[in-house]
């Protein structure tokens, strides 16, 4: 988000709607005999749609948005953030959202870097992305 988002103009269920946008692109690019073949593309979508959901969360529970510009691409920022209003992730969901952060925040995914990092598989990824849009956060947001 820039700074000339209005304040007053970004909703959680704007921002929903955006992230999942992120999450079905990654569905309608993949299919059993598809999934990894699109490498990075197919961790960003998921990566961005949580970021999304996640901020999502944060404005609904009244999170400023001008803070979340101070949280930037980090997802473990904006998850200890979220954890704050008793949203709880396991130490598995932790450690798939810190293995994808690293490429994530740094823009790794989206332009090529020299060298070799480790990503987390991406079904685990897509369970955990899937796994945040059917808490009950989520769905509070949708209805």
């Amino acid at each position: 988000m820039t700074k000339l988002i209005e304040e007053e103009k970004v909703t959680a269920k704007g921002t929903l709607r955006r992230s999942k946008k992120f999450y079905n692109a990654f569905l309608a690019l993949n299919s059993d005999d598809k999934i990894g073949k699109f490498f990075p593309v197919e961790h960003y979508l998921l990566a961005h749609s949580i970021e999304l959901a996640l901020k999502s969360i944060l404005i609904d529970k009244g999170f400023p948005v001008k803070n979340l510009l101070s949280l930037g691409h980090d997802l473990e920022a904006i998850v200890k953030e979220v954890e704050k209003t008793g949203v709880c992730l396991t130490i598995e969901d932790l450690s798939v959202l810190k293995l994808t952060n690293k490429m994530y925040k740094s823009k790794e995914f989206e332009y090529f870097v020299k060298g070799s990092n480790f990503v987390p598989k991406l079904k685990d990824l897509l369970a955990l992305s899937t796994k945040i849009f059917n808490s009950p956060e989520i769905t509070k947001i949708e209805s």
